[in-house]
């Protein structure tokens, strides 16, 4: 995705939230832990979007989410964009049987790297976490969703982007803006298959892969 795309996408959203709206996608009527269709039953996942909009390229998880919803998802996907509250992104993962989480980070990494966290590093990072109820990070937002907001998800995947810039009024960095489109292709991808709950362990570059042109 260019720069100017995602502009284009940062000027559509503050409309949007100047009018006080949020993007959030709920499943159709009559949706609840699972959803049923010509394919059988198909567990309800949750795709949650942390991140301050306005401050660079904290606006990752929004960013995710709109582009999310420009292309559709299937029936039995819910899109939820929390901004910077921990507590409505706790919130988001009731009712859910698979939850995946979207943020930006810093951790030394060239901006746009794109990281998966597997079940096993989510556990030690939220065993870790001090939830803290006025600034709850999306680690310490599980925590709080395992204690307060049962039903839960059985699956939780976070996808991390190495940010640059995280200034208020701050633009989305170019690198970060490529990260944004190929992390929501990939999404899409594993959000289109049937029974992708079940292969939780593919890592994003596997889902992308199979969208490039000549691909089997």
């Amino acid at each position: 995705m260019h720069l100017a795309d995602c502009r284009d996408d940062l000027a559509v959203e503050n409309t949007a939230r100047k009018a006080n709206t949020m993007r959030v996608t709920e499943p159709r009527a009559g949706f609840n832990a699972t959803h049923e269709d010509g394919l059988g039953t198909l567990p309800l996942t949750k795709v949650i979007g942390c991140g301050n909009f306005y401050a660079g390229d904290d606006a990752v998880g929004p960013l995710v989410i709109g582009r999310l919803h420009a292309v559709g998802l299937p029936g039995h996907v819910a899109c939820f964009d929390a901004g910077t509250s921990g507590i409505d992104a706790a919130l988001a993962f009731r009712d859910a049987s698979e939850a995946i989480v979207i943020d930006a980070c810093r951790s030394g990494h060239p901006p746009g790297t794109i990281f998966e966290l597997n079940q096993q590093e989510i556990a030690s990072l939220k065993e870790a976490a001090r939830p803290n109820f006025h600034t709850l990070r999306w680690d310490q937002a599980i925590a709080v969703a395992d204690q307060f907001c049962q039903p839960g998800p059985t699956t939780i995947t976070v996808f991390l982007v190495e940010g640059q810039s995280f200034s208020l009024g701050d633009a989305v960095t170019p690198a970060v803006a490529d990260a944004v489109e190929e992390l929501a292709v990939g999404l899409l991808a594993r959000l289109q298959q049937p029974a992708h709950g079940s292969h939780a362990g593919n890592r994003l570059a596997d889902q992308v892969a199979q969208q490039q042109p000549g691909a089997t």
